[in-house]
C-alpha cells in the first residue's frame, strides 16, 4: 500500500481523534503539513501524552514553529524532530528557548 498524505486540514481532524490520548510517538515525516498542520497539532489538547514528535520535511516556518514553541499541550516532549523544514532564526530560537536540546533542528534556518 502507497503511504498516505496529511494535509493541514487532516492535521486537524487527526487532532480532534477520540483516540489520540493513548498516543505517545506520532511520525508525519514528509508530510506537507505546513504551519496550519502544526498550529493544528500544537493546539490539541489529545496530544499531552507525546513523548515524540517527527514533523521534518512537511513545509513548517517561523508561524508554525512559534505554535508549536507556545503548545501548553507539547510539554512533555523528550524529542521533537523539525529537520529539513523552512524555520528561520527566530523559530530555531523560540523552539530551543522551550525544548532546549529536545528539538532537532536544521543547523541554520532557511
Amino acid at each position: 500500500m502507497a503511504p498516505q498524505r496529511v494535509l493541514p486540514g487532516a492535521a486537524r481532524e487527526l487532532g480532534k481523534s477520540r483516540r489520540l490520548p493513548a498516543l505517545v510517538e506520532l511520525f508525519l515525516p514528509g508530510n506537507p503539513l505546513g504551519d496550519a498542520g502544526a498550529e493544528a497539532l500544537a493546539t490539541s489538547s489529545r496530544l499531552s501524552r507525546l513523548s515524540r514528535l517527527d514533523l521534518s520535511y512537511g513545509g513548517i516556518g517561523d508561524t508554525g514553529a512559534a505554535a508549536l514553541a507556545a503548545s501548553a499541550h507539547l510539554a512533555g516532549l523528550s524529542e521533537l524532530v523539525l529537520t529539513g523544514n523552512v524555520i528561520g532564526h527566530p523559530g530555531q530560537k523560540r523552539l530551543r528557548d522551550r525544548y532546549g536540546d529536545r528539538v532537532r533542528l536544521d543547523r541554520q534556518g532557511t
